[in-house]
């Protein structure tokens, strides 16, 4: 494991960046231990990316209400044309962000459901 760890930091030139394919590499050899704890990562990342996705939700809310009160003050007060309705194609990158985020929980936690 560590001519892997030593070919990968030669390639990469130490930027500090950490490719998936490396994570994914010591997921499955720690998944490979079958330890209590290993055996529970896949239950915790499906648990953060759920809350990841609940927080983009929260975050897409308080966003798209912003600007759609700032829109309706443009459009009164500093003569905006554009109708306020804009304001919600907002809504497109953070739910682009729910579902991924939400399809990398089911996916982890599909795993979780296998290997017990």
């Amino acid at each position: 494991m560590a001519t892997f760890l030593e070919e990968h930091t030669r390639s990469c030139g130490r930027t500090g960046i950490v490719p998936v394919f490396v994570l994914s590499y010591f997921l499955e050899t720690m998944m490979r231990k079958r330890s209590g704890n290993a055996m529970k990562i896949y239950k915790t990342l499906a648990i953060s990316f759920v809350l990841v996705a609940l927080i983009l939700s929260h975050v897409m809310c308080a966003s798209v209400a912003f600007a759609y009160c700032n829109m309706l003050w443009g459009i009164q007060y500093a003569g905006y044309s554009a109708p306020a309705d804009v304001a919600f194609l907002l809504i497109l990158p953070y739910m682009l962000g729910i579902i991924a985020a939400l399809v990398i929980a089911y996916v982890f936690w599909k795993n979780y459901r296998k290997q017990r």
